[in-house]
């Protein structure tokens, strides 16, 4: 069942593979991950990859950088707008 946008299931349709057919809201759910792999590239090197049609690889976030986790793209791009 889809609660907030976010798929959630109870255990034994889990256990069933019937997650997406679930409708156990008296018992206790389970949330469901999104299938495949984790996202490992910003939005901006990741719209930069789609146009270029060739691998980007995302260096926003490094070890490096103190501000892990947020493209220096976009925080660049926010702060010219404001």
């Amino acid at each position: 069942m889809l609660i907030g946008g976010e798929k959630w299931a109870c255990e034994a349709c889990v256990r069933g593979h019937r997650v997406s057919n679930c409708q156990h809201s008296d018992r206790p759910l389970q949330h469901i991950n999104k299938k495949g792999r984790p996202v490992s590239q910003c939005q901006h090197c990741r719209s930069l990859r789609k146009s270029r049609s060739a691998h980007v690889r995302c260096d926003c976030s490094s070890e490096k950088m103190p501000n892990k986790g947020v493209c220096l793209q976009d925080t660049a791009t926010q702060s010219k707008r404001g």
